[in-house]
């Protein structure tokens, strides 16, 4: 296998949701103090976008950065460059120290905030890596212990595939009792997201948690590895302010 060949082929790329148009808005934010606290050094940062294709959409690399200053990109700013004004995608940043190569592959970490202009909408997700050496028991599957399905809430299920390949999956819902509830297979474009209502893929989810008040949880199973989110939308206000990762079954 090839070695690095230049300085960001030494560090790992990490991905999240990206959403633009139609009122709702993606901020990136990258601020080097949170993994450095040498003031001599400098950082850039190559940033691409996808919207379910293998091709990045658009390729953007930031000015040098340093301790003194946090960067804020608003996405509306970097589609207007590439002549879009929408995408509903993911988002794959690099983040590089410029000058001495590390002495492993390292990841810099960074988040974005995606909110409506209506208010329904208000999150912060992390930019994380997919990475394919750990090691996992079961790498194709991930849980979440608690979702919800009731007259006042609801859970959505957002899936990103950093990958070139098309990954299918299921979601089942278990409730307190153990009794599970499936859905259909489902599918999620190369380098592309798959955001639905749960209760709008698994038949009849509110009646099946009703036993537990509502509440049960949820097990995504692929034929290939997805990155895994839920969100918690209050239907008596219509807002969705709660967003938290699915987790992997890993080895003791």
């Amino acid at each position: 296998m090839a070695g690095p060949t230049s300085l960001i082929d030494y560090y790992i790329p990490l991905y999240s949701w990206v959403r633009e148009g139609q009122g709702v808005h993606t901020r990136i934010n990258l601020t080097p103090s949170l993994f450095s606290r040498d003031a001599k050094k400098r950082f850039r940062a190559v940033i691409r976008l996808y919207a379910g294709g293998r091709t990045a959409v658009l390729t953007h690399e930031t000015e040098e950065l340093g301790l003194n200053r946090a960067l804020r990109l608003e996405v509306a700013e970097l589609l207007a460059k590439a002549g879009r004004h929408e995408i509903d995608g993911l988002l794959e940043i690099t983040t590089y120290r410029l000058g001495v190569p590390p002495d492993k592959p390292r990841f810099l970490e960074s988040w974005c905030d995606i909110w409506s202009e209506d208010g329904r909408l208000s999150v912060s997700i992390p930019t994380l890596p997919y990475m394919g050496g750990k090691q996992v028991l079961h790498s194709k599957s991930q849980v979440m212990p608690g979702v919800a399905s009731r007259a006042d809430l609801a859970t959505w299920v957002l899936q990103l595939n950093p990958t070139g390949r098309p990954i299918s999956f299921t979601l089942t819902v278990f409730s307190a009792q153990g009794d599970r509830r499936q859905s259909p297979r489902l599918r999620v474009a190369p380098m592309g997201v798959y955001l639905e209502r749960l209760d709008r893929v698994v038949p009849d989810l509110e009646a099946h948690l009703r036993p537990g008040g509502g509440f049960g949880s949820l097990l995504v199973e692929g034929d290939y590895k997805l990155m895994g989110y839920t969100l918690m939308e209050h239907l008596k206000g219509n807002q969705m302010t709660c967003l938290d990762h699915t987790a992997f079954f890993y080895n003791a």
